[in-house]
């Protein structure tokens, strides 16, 4: 950043995350990342359900925790490091978007993990629109857009576990 004055406009939009300059060829380069990576989670889904009982009786069951989890590890790194070489850092979203749908749809990651994939979609293109719009002549990083919406949610969610867990 240092020595790259001219192009700090990019590289503070990057660490903020932004859509921005963005086009088809970037989302050429991203979409096979995640949809592959999204089919190979999906693949999962049973074991993910299996999870939610607890690790000891996942096992029980026949699912292997650990390899199932360093997999979904290494598939979701991949994905992520795809988006975010192309967009920049957009926080919140794989926060929000699986919790709100779980409340509509339930545990099952057969739904759980397409809806969350095309809510997520649709909460950034919301958080794109507004800013993109909220000032006139200028647009702001999405990331600071999720982050207004984000860290209240984050803040409920660790209000709502403190709660039920007392």
């Amino acid at each position: 950043m240092l020595l790259s004055h001219n192009q700090m406009k990019e590289i503070y939009y990057w660490t903020l995350g932004s859509f921005s300059g963005k086009g088809w060829s970037q989302l050429s380069t991203v979409a096979p990342y995640a949809f592959i990576g999204f089919l190979l989670i999906f693949i999962f889904s049973k074991d993910l359900d299996i999870i939610m009982l607890g690790d000891e009786s996942a096992i029980r069951f026949g699912v292997e925790t650990e390899k199932v989890k360093a997999r979904l590890f290494l598939i979701t790194a991949f994905m992520m490091a795809a988006c975010v070489s192309v967009s920049g850092i957009i926080g919140f979203v794989g926060l929000i978007a699986p919790h709100i749908i779980r409340l509509f749809s339930g545990p099952i990651h057969k739904k759980l993990l397409p809806l969350s994939f095309m809510l997520g979609g649709v909460l950034l293109c919301v958080c794109d629109t507004v800013a993109r719009t909220v000032m006139s002549g200028s647009e702001i990083p999405v990331g600071l857009v999720t982050a207004l919406f984000g860290a209240p949610f984050f803040v409920y969610l660790l209000r709502a576990r403190k709660t039920e867990v007392m």
